[in-house]
């Protein structure tokens, strides 16, 4: 999926797609605080805490008890103090993402609530994953995993018909949606996420796990956010939490997925999905509260 095809995949969304959703100017600039170096703690929560909207948002999510932390955080300075410049961000990008794509401007047959669970599941599957493996990754796990289906959003608002062609046409055909929208669009939500992810100069990493999840092992630079988020893909629709845009077949696991990520495995070799499952149910259970202080 890499190389000319990449490409020329990338070549057609920038022609089919004339204006993308864009974040709060305010977002953007953290975004871009976040990402130089000499922007120290202290610049970065007096940018924030002008926006008093953007400050409570991120307080309420960094309190919830999805988020898991001890102690009580009362000001944006101390948010940024024991969670990091990186997950602050990715919370203030969580709430204006979820702002950004209104039901109103997407249609009315779908089920945003579903959309959001499902996310908010795969999300929670990374963690879950990040502290079971030996992989080392900090704060760009949560945000990967909440966006990775982002791209459908997109064709849903910019490219409607021929998206729910595509996704007709995987259940008719038993198929995953991205092989069928390579077929009728040319480049697949995953590509079209993974590509919205760059325009709104998201890091490497993050973008390449949102264009490569549905299939890492292809993936030859950076793998291995995109493994963890393939995996925990799989496993919020072995949990239940699928929605009404994911084509004809579930996602299966890939072999190269399961070495990659040395998995619990059960004496049979198979993966030990109750164990997975369980620890899953537990996570969205701490995020039940979750959704609602985003879409508050």
């Amino acid at each position: 999926m890499e190389g000319a095809d990449h490409l020329e995949r990338m070549r057609r969304i920038a022609q089919r797609v004339n204006s993308i959703p864009t974040l709060p100017v305010v977002m953007t600039k953290v975004i871009e605080m976040v990402d130089d170096p000499n922007t120290t703690a202290g610049q970065l929560a007096d940018f924030i805490s002008r926006d008093q909207a953007l400050s409570m948002k991120i307080l309420k999510l960094a309190n919830s008890a999805f988020y898991g932390f001890p102690q009580k955080i009362g000001t944006i300075n101390l948010a940024i103090v024991v969670l990091g410049f990186e997950s602050v961000k990715d919370l203030g990008l969580s709430a204006a993402v979820v702002e950004t794509f209104h039901t109103d401007q997407l249609g009315h047959e779908i089920d945003i609530n579903k959309f959001w669970v499902h996310s908010i599941a795969v999300a929670a599957g990374c963690k879950i994953l990040a502290r079971n493996s030996n992989i080392n990754i900090s704060g760009e796990i949560f945000i990967a995993g909440l966006l990775h289906d982002i791209g459908k959003l997109v064709l849903l608002r910019y490219l409607a018909d021929e998206f729910h062609e595509a996704n007709e046409s995987a259940k008719k055909k038993k198929q995953e949606l991205y092989k069928a929208e390579l077929e009728i669009l040319g480049f697949s939500h995953a590509d079209m996420g993974g590509w919205l992810a760059e325009q709104w100069s998201l890091p490497f990493h993050q973008s390449n796990a949102i264009y490569y999840h549905p299939y890492p092992w292809l993936s030859f630079r950076e793998p291995n956010l995109a493994m963890l988020v393939n995996f925990a893909n799989v496993m919020a629709h072995k949990a239940g939490h699928s929605t009404d845009l994911d084509g004809g077949a579930l996602p299966e696991l890939h072999p190269k997925v399961i070495s990659y990520l040395n998995l619990k495995l059960c004496d049979d070799g198979r993966v030990d999905w109750p164990f997975y499952l369980e620890a899953l149910t537990e996570e969205m259970h701490r995020a039940s509260g979750f959704l609602s202080l985003l879409k508050s």
